[in-house]
């Protein structure tokens, strides 16, 4: 990602400084007075700053911008903001970024003042603490571990993040370290800071509609020169940007296909590409030996902090293939959101229990457990921080509201919480490695998904008519929804279901091997990190439980690699936490 790491004390002393630079990697960017220390780094396209701007009153301020600014406008005007967009906006006494789109943290500063911000869903985030005599932050909480604060799991608030969809709060899932979250604004002086966090995210008034909302959201980079590139896979989100994109002129954009080809979302992507003549690059990666993937692993889940297992850090690490100085890569994750697709298992099956308010009787709904590997002291933690997220949560809509507008709450729900707390970290581990957005996270079109009509938006009905209409051909190849291939036409949940237990029993299902190839060529690595002390004595563990999963894969047993996956992710990510 691109990064940043600071220290508001009352002396930084040259000790403090060696003590930093020790664990930073090189910077791009350094700023230093009596009582600030102030680094920043990572890829230039997504880490920007002015480290002395006259101000109107004839003052200096300074500031740092890490990630992308997008403007608000949705016509002809949009584009990527540059250092002359960001001094312009920093030269306001009170600057408001809430209708910036994109994703981002700031930091500004003065002789007098220094002041943080985070883009409005919190896709980016920052994380600070108080040690010692210093307030330290970071975009990276782990440093903050690595600069001597001692931290440990807040069982309560990871309990969310571990048994549910996604977690359902804004709360740091470390102590004593706070998190900022969506749209928050943060104000530090030597000794004191306070965070100040809206109510709600905020979303704009707009009157364009979503057709046109969703096509400028997708094509306004190529306006300043920058070459598109869009990822494919099987599904339907990423088909709806390809319909925009073969608009363009082909020399502008190209598409990006992932994984091995023989995979249902691979083999799909390839057809099109291949009967429509597109322009792309297919990155399907050999798995490399261990230490090059138990390096890759420590590195990915520092940064994902246990949203993905750790394997995914393979499948998923080929995006720096994408670099380049003019290159902007798009994709269609969350586009869910147009589809009305989010907790659906709630909507469906647990109305009564969504209708009563019960925090109780809704986490069932709500829950998509990672590996079992705790002990039941910190299981029942983790399920009673769940609960209270969701009563917390809950709390904020009126019972009425549900009765009426139960949809529309739920896909709220969805941008408050889906956004920063699972998406939001990937994409500021992409940050480090190439300059990208999400046009399906953006308010302008979260807005306009909520202004169209609810039958509009369920089951895919306008997402099948948006291709239809913009590239009819597109809807000759067939759609995939984990793994599950189906016709385009086919769009509701239980056929797709009824397809995919057919194709089962049928024995014509695919089955991803690359996982478990991935944790084979592990096994000395796990075998040996699993009978460390380090393991065996950490106390929330139920190392039975995990001596189980882990010799029943190596046993020939292949369902439990995702168990596997998910407690390597867990363990390694805590070790440098903790």
């Amino acid at each position: 990602m691109s990064w940043l790491f600071g220290i508001v004390s009352s002396d930084i002393t040259p000790d403090v400084v060696s003590k930093v630079k020790k664990f930073l990697p090189d910077s791009l960017y350094t700023y230093q007075s009596q009582n600030t220390y102030i680094v920043c780094g990572g890829l230039k396209e997504t880490c920007l700053s002015s480290l002395k701007m006259r101000n109107k009153d004839n003052t200096y301020k300074s500031w740092i911008v890490c990630g992308i600014g997008i403007s608000p406008e949705t016509g002809e005007q949009k584009h990527v903001l540059t250092t002359n967009d960001w001094d312009a906006i920093f030269q306001q006494s009170e600057p408001c970024l809430d209708t910036i789109e994109g994703h981002f943290v700031a930091l500004v500063w003065n002789k007098n003042r220094m002041m943080g911000y985070v883009d409005s869903r919190g896709i980016r985030d920052v994380y600070i603490a108080k040690h010692k005599q210093h307030i330290i932050f970071s975009t990276r909480f782990d440093w903050l571990a690595r600069f001597g604060l001692s931290c440990s799991i807040d069982f309560s608030r990871f309990g969310s993040r571990w048994l549910a969809f996604n977690q359902f709060s804004h709360k740091s899932i470390v102590r004593p370290v706070e998190r900022l979250g969506p749209g928050a604004r943060l104000e530090m002086s030597e000794d004191h800071y306070a965070i100040h966090r809206p109510d709600r995210i905020h979303l704009p008034h707009i009157n364009q509609s979503l057709d046109t909302v969703i096509s400028s959201l997708t094509t306004f980079p190529v306006r300043a020169g920058y070459t598109i590139i869009t990822c494919l896979s099987g599904g339907v989100d990423s088909r709806v940007l390809l319909s925009i994109l073969l608009s363009v002129p082909r020399e502008l954009w190209k598409v990006c296909i992932f994984g091995e080809r023989h995979h249902p979302d691979v083999a799909v992507a390839h057809r099109i590409v291949n009967d429509l003549r597109l322009p792309y690059i297919h990155l399907d990666e050999e798995i490399p030996e261990e230490s090059s993937i138990v390096q890759r692993m420590r590195i990915f889940v520092i940064h994902t902090q246990c949203v993905s297992p750790a394997t995914d850090a393979i499948r998923l690490g080929s995006y720096n293939q994408m670099y380049g100085s003019k290159n902007i890569v798009i994709d269609g994750a969350f586009g869910e959101i147009m589809r009305r697709t989010y907790f659906n298992r709630l909507l469906m099956s647990g109305k009564n229990a969504l209708l009563s308010g019960s925090a109780q009787k809704i986490a069932p709904y709500l829950r998509s457990p990672r590996a079992d590997i705790f002990n039941s002291d910190v299981s029942q933690i983790m399920h009673t921080g769940l609960v209270e997220d969701i009563s917390a949560l809950w709390q904020k809509f009126p019972k009425k509201d549900w009765i009426h507008s139960a949809e529309n709450i739920l896909d709220l729900i969805a941008i408050n919480t889906r956004l920063s707390n699972l998406f939001g970290p990937e994409v500021s581990r992409l940050d480090h490695v190439v300059l990208n957005y999400m046009p399906f996270a953006q308010p302008s079109f979260l807005t306009a998904v909520l202004q169209s009509p609810l039958q509009l938006r369920k089951n895919g009905h306008f997402s099948k008519a948006y291709i239809k209409k913009r590239k009819h051909i597109l809807t000759k190849y067939p759609l995939v929804k984990n793994t599950v291939t189906y016709p385009f036409v086919m769009f509701h949940p239980v056929l797709i279901r009824l397809v995919k237990e057919l194709q089962q029993l049928f024995g014509v299902s695919y089955h991803d091997s690359v996982q478990i190839e991935i944790l084979k060529k592990l096994e000395t690595f796990i075998r040996d990190i699993v009978s460390s002390k380090s393991t065996r004595s950490y106390a929330p563990y139920n190392i039975e439980k995990i001596d189980t999963i882990i010799d029943k894969f190596f046993h020939g047993e292949y369902d439990y690699a995702d168990d596997v996956s998910w407690w390597l992710s867990f363990e390694l990510w805590r070790r440098h936490v903790c």
